[in-house]
């Protein structure tokens, strides 16, 4: 994480140099976008994948949507918060019921509200880049584990509500990413969020440990 921190204070250090050798932060033929507040959906595809501890997790999929509210500060900065609704899956080895091994999945449901502050600067007439970071804070609503049905066993009945196991109704990450901006409405980008606050904790042996949520995430969008 703090590699990542290093690469974007080294990116956001190389746009301010570039902006004070009159490379425009927006057109200058079109100044309307540089003092414009809006708003934008985003839809993404996620990866998620949990760290430190808890080893019968691993990566799963899932999706997020929502709104978010651009707005400029200076020059190139700008502030974004947003809300996004997600659906996340991790998968589960060893997933034990009525004495008997599965197979399984966590299935996710909450908000997340991201609040990311970026630097935009064009590399051409109708496109342009930006490179942000910020916290983003999850509110679980739902978190359950189920069981897979298999051939070898009858198929399981029930789930976990993993709030009752050691997980909790919110964690946070720290998010960092790149997006393209197409004639400043369509907007196609790359991001990730590593997780800071704890998802879930439970005690393995005497020693406590933390799952942490990470998430990688493919995002379409548009500006209105």
């Amino acid at each position: 994480m703090k590699r990542a921190i290093c690469i974007l204070v080294t990116a956001f250090a190389v746009c301010g140099c570039l902006h004070a050798q009159e490379v425009e932060v927006l057109p200058s033929e079109e100044p309307a976008p540089k003092h414009q507040l809006h708003f934008g959906v985003r839809l993404q595809a996620d990866i998620t994948t949990p760290s430190d501890g808890l080893e019968r997790y691993s990566t799963g999929t899932g999706l997020s949507g929502g709104v978010v509210y651009n707005q400029p500060l200076y020059r190139g900065l700008y502030v974004e918060p947003g809300v996004m609704l997600y659906y996340n899956t991790l998968n589960v080895d060893d997933y034990i019921e009525n004495n008997l091994p599965y197979n399984g999945s966590v299935r996710l449901i909450g908000i997340r509200l991201p609040v990311n502050i970026g630097y935009r600067f064009n590399i051409g007439d109708n496109i342009s880049l930006s490179l942000f970071t910020g916290p983003w804070f999850n509110i679980n609503i739902s978190a359950r584990q189920y069981a897979n049905p298999n051939f070898d066993s009858p198929p399981p009945k029930t789930s976990k509500n993993l709030f009752d196991y050691g997980w909790h109704r919110f964690d946070a990450q720290w998010g960092f990413g790149i997006v393209a901006t197409f004639s400043g409405r369509y907007v196609i980008g790359l991001s990730a969020g590593v997780g800071s606050k704890a998802l879930a904790e439970k005690t393995i042996d005497g020693h406590k440990c933390r799952m942490r949520r990470n998430t990688f995430s493919v995002t379409l969008g548009y500006n209105f």
